[in-house]
């Protein structure tokens, strides 16, 4: 009954169902208590799916794979992992979607030494068959910026959908081989397998980083054309970073104001970042109102419009941008010397201190 219960919105109905159970005569049960777990895992209540674990008198396979899935579908890799020694120590060995699950975290993580040492116990228990593990595998190898081995590994799958080509691609990406993802992304599509949504932020951030403007404009239109309900917030910040980095920014900007979606502060800060660069005042106060209403409490773009108003001489508008920002209560972390303006002062007034000294010296 508890597996129904998965949406966050229902979390006090879930705390009542669970205390319903505890004030009953139900006996404790591992089943049982493992579909609580997953239960509060789903409803984003990790701290319940903990406490439930903890009291539980004895855990089962099940009950590690769903206090791992509860932190990972959480975002809280790291303390899913911390729970292995535990689990060690009670002598129950991961199956093959727990080993897919730690697999997934140390990628997340960057922890390396453990994510191998798994890889071996994978291929000793024949797990690297089931594709499933083998994505996750190449996932890891991928982040951890292992090109050569992940690609060793993506070449020997006897089995790949789109998870594994966009795994692949997005590694490329990420190391900066923008061209080798990009010829990936074609042959994947060459072979007959159908691109998803990641493969294309994937294929989209490659041509970005890589200046292949032609290239990524032809395959977002295509899918906008095509399959436009397909199209995501990340696919459009892509693109707008992808004609920022060109210096096509009047497209960019075009392409914002076209989004389908709800308005992202990412992409307008990326087109903010790129006015800066490119000196454009207009159309960079224009995207900064963007993101000053998208995101009120973040202080970068005040920096960059501060920084954007400076490069452009408007030295009382960068400094009015400055106060607006410490008015806020914004950017207390943030250092004078990431604004170009201030820096500019004070270079002025110290060349204007020695040139003071110079005359005292002369006069005396």
């Amino acid at each position: 009954m508890s597996l129904a219960f998965t949406d966050r919105a229902l979390i006090s109905d879930c705390k009542r169902i669970h205390a319903r159970i505890l004030s009953s005569k139900f006996i404790a049960d591992v089943s049982l208590d493992n579909s609580l777990i997953t239960m509060y895992g789903k409803c984003g209540h990790t701290g319940l799916a903990e406490k439930t674990f903890k009291k539980m008198r004895k855990h089962d396979l099940m009950s590690w794979n769903a206090i791992f899935s509860a932190y990972l579908q959480n975002g809280m890799d790291g303390m899913a992992l911390s729970f292995l020694d535990t689990m060690n120590l009670e002598n129950i060995y991961p199956d093959k979607f727990l080993c897919s699950s730690i697999l997934t975290a140390c990628a997340n993580t960057g922890i390396q030494d453990r994510g191998k040492q798994l890889h071996i116990y994978v291929v000793m228990n024949s797990y690297d068959m089931d594709l499933t593990v083998g994505n996750a595998i190449l996932n890891m190898y991928g982040k951890f910026g292992n090109l050569d081995d992940a690609f060793r590994i993506f070449e020997r799958m006897a089995e790949r959908d789109v998870i594994s080509w966009s795994a692949m691609i997005g590694a490329f990406a990420q190391q900066g081989e923008g061209k080798i993802a990009v010829d990936l992304y074609n042959k994947m599509l060459e072979e007959g397998v159908n691109s998803d949504k990641v493969a294309l932020v994937h294929l989209l951030s490659a041509c970005s980083h890589d200046g292949l403007v032609d290239e990524g404009l032809s395959h977002f239109l295509e899918l906008a054309s095509g399959r436009g309900k397909e199209l995501i917030v990340d696919h459009f910040n892509c693109m707008v970073d992808l004609l920022s980095r060109a210096g096509r920014l009047e497209e960019a900007e075009k392409l914002l104001l076209k989004l389908p979606l709800k308005s992202s502060a990412v992409a307008w800060n990326t087109l903010l970042g790129a006015c800066r660069s490119q000196i454009d005042v207009k159309r960079g106060e224009y995207a900064a109102s963007h993101v000053f209403a998208l995101a009120p409490e973040e202080p970068a773009p005040f920096v960059t419009l501060s920084n954007l108003y400076s490069a452009a001489g408007k030295i009382d508008e960068a400094l009015q941008v400055i106060q607006r920002m410490k008015n806020m209560g914004l950017g207390k972390e943030i250092d004078d010397s990431n604004f170009d303006v201030l820096n500019r002062e004070h270079l002025h007034h110290k060349k204007h201190f020695k040139s003071q000294q110079k005359i005292a010296v002369c006069l005396t």
